[in-house]
């Protein structure tokens, strides 16, 4: 199995579905994310008790829970955007305090608009993230712009790169916030709600760009309210419930996005604990309001 949550589970608490085996084959190599005996919270507080999780290359995981059971919050432990009270968090194969290279994972915030008050266009967005890869005062170089291009590409979007992002729809924006992550040419893409208030056509545009990631050897680890158009695109996924994980394996059947266990509703968007992620340190550059800065290839 890829995880155990805290101390050994009888059978029954692993919720399991009838005639589902979960996945148990581990890629050779060393993990691109792996979390040992985590507990991860706000404020010295847990949300996250005693979590054991491992995300291999090649793979596409999808998290999901009832409302309240800490999906985010996994998502930003393993960011540095939330406190890790115990245990240890690698990323690829680095422990986390003293891992620098941010280019190779890639970030898309929940977050419904990447409008601001300054009109940036599609490509200036997607340009800021290459500054995992560049200093401040390196001047873009070809390179950078052509891997800007190629994201913008990726997403469908090469049409819309002069466009100013406020002009564009909120399923649009969410392909510019992906393009952005993908500029720094990233193994491991990070989404929290990939999907949420966009429109179906705009979903199933997402759910193919992200297969196209996976085929192409990028790793997907993302939480979602639903599965829908994305379930195709899945290798396993990862129940979280009560701030802890109680399934890890082949991806379960569309069954109305509810909990395996509580049969509640998985509607967790915001941190039930209302603290600003933003307000913890890590390498990981990170802004929701990605248009109030213009970044111009040269």
């Amino acid at each position: 199995m890829h995880l155990s949550s805290g101390p050994a589970k009888p059978p029954s608490a692993r919720r399991d579905p009838p005639g589902l085996v979960p996945g148990d084959q581990r890629r050779a190599g060393p993990s691109l994310v792996c979390l040992d005996g985590v507990s991860v919270g706000y404020q010295r507080r847990p949300v996250l008790h005693q979590m054991d999780f491992r995300l291999d290359a090649g793979e596409a995981v999808a998290v999901l829970g009832p409302n309240g059971a800490g999906k985010s919050t996994l998502v930003r432990g393993i960011l540095g955007l939330a406190e890790i009270l115990s245990g240890s968090v690698e990323l690829f194969g680095i422990p986390r305090a003293k891992f620098r290279a941010w280019h190779r994972l890639g970030y898309v915030p929940q977050s419904h608009s990447v409008a601001s008050g300054i009109p940036s266009t599609v490509r200036e967005v997607v340009a800021s993230g290459r500054l995992t890869r560049k200093s401040v005062v390196r001047p873009f170089s070809a390179s950078d712009r052509r891997a800007v291009q190629a994201a913008i590409d990726t997403v469908g979007l090469s049409h819309r790169i002069r466009h100013p992002v406020a002009t564009l729809s909120g399923g649009q924006q969410r392909r510019v916030l992906i393009a952005r992550a993908l500029a720094g040419d990233p193994d491991l893409l990070v989404l929290d709600e990939p999907t949420a208030g966009v429109d179906a056509e705009s979903r199933k545009v997402l759910a193919d760009t992200l297969a196209g990631l996976v085929r192409g050897g990028t790793a997907i680890l993302f939480v979602t309210h639903e599965l829908n158009e994305m379930a195709p695109v899945i290798t396993r996924t990862v129940v979280v419930e009560q701030g802890r994980i109680r399934y890890d394996g082949s991806p379960l059947p569309e069954q109305g996005h509810r909990s395996t266990s509580l049969g509640t509703a998985d509607c967790e968007h915001l941190d039930p604990h209302g603290v600003r992620p933003e307000s913890f340190s890590s390498g990981l550059r990170l802004s929701t309001n990605v248009g109030s800065t213009k970044t111009k290839p040269r």
